[in-house]
């Protein structure tokens, strides 16, 4: 795309701050991409010299693909970062200086709840935090507060001092007191209140922090604060990432938040006049309740006095006439820059129209009709979005959408313990830990995976009636035909007690056949749900190696009560289908044709949860929303949602939901759109009921597999271990691989996990110290990792037991011999490393140099299980796979194809922990071109879809797959 003359003057501008106003659609990713190159063409700068941040990691890939168009393999060594992944990047390549922050976990919502909760009951009734009929009720808005403060980088001891300010100059005021009744006035007694809520929002606040560490985990916003903090106290540091980078450009700047802002600010210094080059639009800035600070973009020019403001006005994506509704509707927000964006499509016909119906119903089934006109028009449905305000509004076109057989993909990260099936795995957990719950138990017996026929259900409920379920299975009276769920009771009872949690999730959703009826349903959305839960499951039990089942169904229970959810992951398909997403979600998107529902005062003008926030100290303005700011911001959202379209805008909304309703104010402030003729669309009330009620088909695997398998190989990076397990068995790649089917890790790859890290933390500090560190420190580290890892407390002992002798072995055979490594665990950048065209990647344990001047060197990878011969390592015996030789091999090609990487691996070793031996490998060229053609091969099959079965055989006994591919 040619640049315009805007475009070009904001790309030319390489030197000093430029603030670039980009409305929708005016191409700022191509003046972002553009810029980099011009840099690269202008100047002596390195690719890695350039920092780009962005908000979300779909900008990052966003950038980094334009980029790439443009510059080819050199964009992907450009530095482009979310603002959380450029503070996790500093934190993981700077261990020695985040020590504390590297022994902490991420804190889940659920435990910032049961912390907060730990807090509150620690507080004494009179607390104002408390309120009288619910002492937790408040824990929301607490939670949000604490968040915010975060967001703008403002720390306990900073809000602690401003509160102190606002108290102090409180009772400076003249006229606290009414003359007449000598009390204080309503209004300051009101302040006064929110001045207490203050100070013990201070003291909530030190203890959530302490708990918080002491439980080892750091909220998501810590992250940011962590490399503030150690940005202003560690010059070093500072001045490392200040020297390297000399060019900086912010994507969506309008998004930022304060302490965000505070990074660039912090590396900028630096330089008198900082090359910062600034994108966003403040008529786009929507995340507000998200900490995003509108403020950012206002004042750019107040904090770099000498910015140049550029105004990209040309818009590429809309038709005029919905540019000019739009910006009838912007014009009433008064915190904003005046710009006039201008488009070369005027069509004569109207581009918004507005349908209104009498019930939502109406409004569901119009929508289904319009699209199935708009698609035998020859218009796709992936140029269809629907978009809406709050993800409920979805609910009931998705069942429409369904029963009309309409391909849809939604993203709005449904919560999964809504759904139905995982709320019977729930049930199923209920009865396990509640047994003579008779109404679950009943409805568990329902289950069609449980198979009990109706029959047989229906006989023992009438034996059940007096005595219970639980106490009539436990009869030896009791039916045949019960026997085998006693046994899985009594069998899963006891693994509750005795196994980790994350073993027994597992042997219960395999063992009650859950899994296969799940994996039968050809249903992805439901493997995808229970791959979603199982994830949660087991980053619980990595937090809490003591999870019980009683303390995770509580956990469930308090997300329910405070509208936590475990969020769906939404699965991308490639193939033709309508777009539904939250408007929030739709952002940096365009469609040909929108629908922007439920268009009522309702939907986008009640006041938005999180409004019960603390009230803070007016010094804090920045953090202050009143009600003009929340609804320009709301005015906002829905001239994003209006922009996305290219081609039609259909606005509406029903005049009759659970109440009457009227359409919003920002339809009004459109100015005069056509209404819509919508009876030829909601004539036949028999029609639109028959569908409502019909029974939705479920999408199957070759509707929904191909398309959503296509979308998720597109971009796949293959590993040394991914490449081996594709080459042992295609199908067991695609379950474990590509669709990831959740299984738990086996004891033996904790232990070896457990001795990397260890053997990481030793060798990292003697590279550090020049001193080989004591045999205490080397098994402590042992001991630290293994701890994170979930496993009983009988194969922890045994484990921990193995390990500390295999360690203590290590250490005192190789001590006189240890050398300190050139590298330690040494990770080729996803992404980054292409083997002709196709992206590899992997992390080699340990690397030492063979020849300084020749730049050779041998990398090592430690294997921890039984040794092996050469021969078998080669894959040369009857049951021996290659997987180690193809392993070392892989190495060696990915030092050869990395750019960065300037050492040539010259042999490759598997070092034995247990025992000490080795087995060294120096790769042919003919070993090197074999293995270079299984990559290309494997890839190319990836590409395809092909995943067949292996011949039925030895592999597939040991394969927790078995009875899925064979049916036992």
């Amino acid at each position: 795309m040619t640049l315009n003359p805007a475009q070009l003057t904001a790309v030319s501008e390489i030197e000093g701050p430029v603030l670039v106003v980009a409305g929708p659609g005016t191409g700022k990713t191509q003046v972002l991409s553009a810029r980099i190159k011009e840099i690269l063409n202008k100047t002596q700068t390195n690719p890695d010299n350039i920092l780009a941040l962005t908000f979300t990691e779909a900008g990052v890939v966003a950038m980094r693909e334009r980029l790439c168009e443009m510059i080819g393999e050199t964009g992907h060594y450009v530095d482009i970062y979310t603002f959380h992944s450029f503070c996790n990047d500093i934190i993981q390549k700077w261990p020695d200086k985040f020590a504390f922050a590297k022994e902490l976990e991420p804190v889940t919502e659920v435990e910032k709840i049961q912390i907060m909760k730990g807090v509150l009951d620690d507080l004494p009734h009179e607390s104002p935090l408390l309120s009288f009929y619910d002492k937790y009720t408040n824990i929301r808005a607490i939670l949000g507060t604490i968040s915010d403060l975060k967001r703008e980088g403002i720390s306990i001891e900073d809000f602690s001092k401003k509160v102190a300010e606002e108290d102090t100059n409180f009772k400076k005021t003249d006229d606290l007191i009414n003359p007449k009744t000598g009390k204080m006035k309503t209004k300051y007694a009101t302040k006064q209140k929110q001045i207490e809520k203050q100070r013990e929002l201070i003291t909530a606040y030190k203890k959530y922090r302490e708990r918080l560490t002491e439980k080892g985990r750091y909220d998501y916003e810590d992250m940011i604060m962590f490399v503030i903090e150690k940005f202003k106290t560690d010059d070093f540091l500072l001045g490392y990432y200040q020297e390297k980078y000399q060019y900086f450009l912010i994507d969506e700047y309008q998004d930022t938040n304060s302490a965000q802002n505070k990074i660039i600010e912090l590396l900028g210094n630096y330089f008198e006049n900082p090359n910062i080059f600034a994108v966003g639009d403040d008529d786009q800035a929507i995340y507000r309740f998200q900490g995003a600070s509108l403020e950012n973009i206002l004042e750019f020019s107040k904090r770099y006095p000498d910015a140049k403001k550029i105004t990209l006005t040309q818009n590429y994506r809309s038709d005029q006439k919905i540019l000019d509704k739009a910006r009838n509707l912007i014009k009433h927000n008064e915190e904003r820059f005046e710009k006039e964006l201008k488009s070369d499509k005027n069509k004569p016909d109207d581009d918004i129209v507005l349908c209104e119906f009498e019930n939502e119903n109406e409004e569901a089934y119009f929508i289904i009709k319009k699209i199935a006109e708009m698609k035998k028009s020859g218009e796709k449905l992936s140029e269809i979005a629907v978009l809406y305000r709050n993800n409920k509004d979805s609910d009931e076109l998705v069942q429409f959408l369904k029963k009309a057989e309409i391909p849809y993909e939604i993203s709005n990260g449904d919560n999964i313990l809504n759904d139905v099936d995982i709320q019977k795995i729930i049930s199923v957990l209920n009865l396990i830990n509640d047994p003579k719950d008779d109404l679950n138990f009943f409805k568990v017996l329902n289950f069609d995976f449980i198979g009990i026929n109706r029959e047989d259900l229906y006989n023992l409920t009438k034996l059940a009636y007096k005595k219970g379920y639980w106490n009539l299975l436990r009869d030896p009276s009791a039916p045949k035909e019960f026997n085998d769920l006693k046994v899985l009771l009594d069998r899963w009872i006891s693994y509750s007690a005795n196994l980790t949690f994350v073993d027994f999730f597992e042997k219960v959703i395999h063992e009650s056949k859950f899994m296969d009826y799940i994996l039968a349903k050809d249903d992805l959305r439901a493997l995808n749900r229970l791959k979603r839960l199982f994830d949660e499951v087991k980053k619980l039990n990595r937090g809490d190696h003591g999870l019980k089942l009683k303390f995770f169904l509580q956990m469930l229970k308090d997300m329910d009560e405070n509208d936590v959810a475990i969020e769906e992951i939404p699965l991308t398909s490639g193939k033709d289908c309508v777009k539904l997403k939250t408007v929030h979600k739709s952002k940096g998107l365009e469609f040909d044709n929108v629908f922007i529902i439920k268009c009522s005062a309702n939907s986008w003008e009640k006041k938005r949860g999180g409004s019960n926030k603390i009230k803070l100290p007016e010094t804090l303005l920045e953090l202050a929303t009143g009600e003009h700011d929340e609804e320009e911001d709301t005015r906002r959202l829905f001239y994003v949602a209006l922009t996305r379209a290219k081609k039609k805008v259909f606005l509406t909304y029903s005049k009759n939901g659970r109440k009457p309703q009227e359409k919003s104010v920002f339809v009004a402030n459109l100015g005069e759109i056509t209404k819509l003729d919508i009876s030829p669309y909601i004539e036949s009330a028999k029609e639109r009921l028959t569908l409502y009620l019909a029974e939705p088909k479920t999408d199957t695997l070759d509707t929904a597999l191909t398309p959503y398998l296509t979308e998720l190989v597109k971009d796949y990076i293959l590993s040394p271990t991914s490449l081996n397990n594709y080459i042992a068995c295609p199908r067991k790649f695609f379950y474990s691989n590509l669709i990831k089917v959740p299984h738990v890790k086996d004891k033996s790859l904790c232990l070896g996990t457990a001795i990397h890290a260890a053997l990481k933390d030793f060798f990292d500090k003697y590279k550090k110290e020049k001193s080989i560190p004591s045999l205490e420190f080397m098994t402590e580290s042992f001991k630290k990792h293994l701890k994170r890892e979930v496993m009983t407390a009988g194969d922890m002992e045994v484990s921990l037991a193995q390990g500390l002798k295999i360690l203590t072995e290590y250490y005192e055979r190789e001590h006189d011999n240890m050398k300190i490594p050139l590298a330690n665990e040494h990770p080729f950048a996803k992404g980054k490393v292409f083997m002709e065209s196709v992206p590899i990647t992997g992390k080699i344990d340990r690397m030492d140099i063979i020849d300084d001047k020749l730049s050779t060197v041998c990398v090592t990878d430690y294997k921890t299980g039984k040794s092996k011969s050469e021969n078998v390592v080669r894959g040369m015996t009857e049951n021996s796979t290659g997987d180690e030789f193809r392993q070392l091999v892989f190495y060696k090609i990915l030092g050869d194809c990395d750019p960065k990487f300037r050492w040539h691996i010259m042999a490759g070793e598997l070092y034995f922990v247990a025992d000490g031996k080795r087995v060294t490998i120096t790769a042919t060229n003919a070993d090197i071109e074999s293995l270079k053609r299984a990559i290309k091969d494997s890839h190319a099959k990836i590409q395809n879809l092909e995943f067949d079965k292996i011949k039925k055989g030895k592999p597939c006994e040991r394969c927790q797959f078995m009875g899925v591919c064979w049916g036992k």
